[in-house]
């Protein structure tokens, strides 16, 4: 289990606007808090709810406050997308048992390799000093495990109450897309690739992609699969404990989802 080092306060979500900024209600006062997230968070906004935020010490940040979480009265839904891939950082560095059978073969992590013009999360593979992933290109094929391997994090808050599912993306994703696209080229080439979904809410029994809301993403999704890309969705589950009156601190595990539905239509 992971402890997230921040200290959360808890107020009352009132209304999110202009995409980055949410206000709240904290100790009968209205303020403002940056969202750190780019999507519809259709399903997660609820004028009252209890939210979870942080506050920083940095004199140069426009907005002291954090938007971090959101109780939607059944689970508490992480909606800051910057803390998911920290996250699984640390239980890939940690070993997680649901992460063991990919992290064994490697020895080194790398943060965001920049393959041509994009950058993606993670790649995993056995040698040092690799500035840029065309360094690496064709080095590693001839031991099969040895293959680096590039990962893509997603963070999934969209929950289908009358599928009693959770879905990605909540709305259309370009960039998304593109990733997929460059993913599937190098999954040709002889790299190993994998999409891990984070599912962010204790809601929902399995986990399918949004064809409602971004066909483009799931066909392709379904492409990448094809191709042999791994799709791995994980479960957060959380502990909210009480450190005094105000502040909180939140406790993390990773769960195995049982049930992926890539085809719907």
């Amino acid at each position: 289990m992971m402890e997230i080092e921040k200290v959360f306060l808890k107020g009352k979500f009132i209304k999110r606007y202009k995409r980055f900024f949410v206000e709240f209600l904290f100790h009968q006062n209205i303020y403002t808090a940056h969202c750190p997230n780019t999507g519809s968070m259709e399903t997660c906004l609820k004028e009252g709810a209890d939210i979870l935020f942080s506050s920083s010490s940095n004199p140069k940040r426009k907005l002291l406050y954090t938007f971090e979480m959101i109780d939607s009265g059944k689970s508490w839904i992480l909606v800051n997308t910057l803390m998911v891939n920290k996250i699984i950082e640390h239980f890939f560095i940690h070993k997680h048992h649901l992460l063991k059978d990919f992290i064994n073969r490697y020895q080194y992590l790398k943060r965001e390799p920049k393959i041509e013009n994009h950058k993606l999360d993670f790649l995993l593979y056995n040698q040092l000093n690799k500035n840029s992933i065309d360094e690496i290109n064709q080095k590693f094929f001839d031991i099969e495990n040895q293959k680096p391997l590039l990962i893509e994090v997603k963070n999934v808050t969209y929950y289908n109450e009358r599928l009693d599912c959770l879905q990605f993306p909540d709305a259309k994703t370009q960039r998304g897309y593109k990733h997929l696209q460059l993913l599937i080229q190098y999954l040709k080439k002889g790299y190993d690739c994998m999409i891990i979904f984070v599912l962010s809410r204790e809601e929902g029994s399995y986990f399918m992609p949004a064809y409602h809301i971004d066909p483009q993403f799931s066909k392709i999704l379904k492409e990448f699969y094809k191709n042999g890309g791994k799709i791995l969705p994980l479960r957060l589950s959380y502990r909210v404990e009480n450190l005094n009156e105000n502040q909180h601190k939140v406790l993390i595990d990773l769960k195995k989802v049982e049930t992926l539905i890539l085809d719907f239509y």
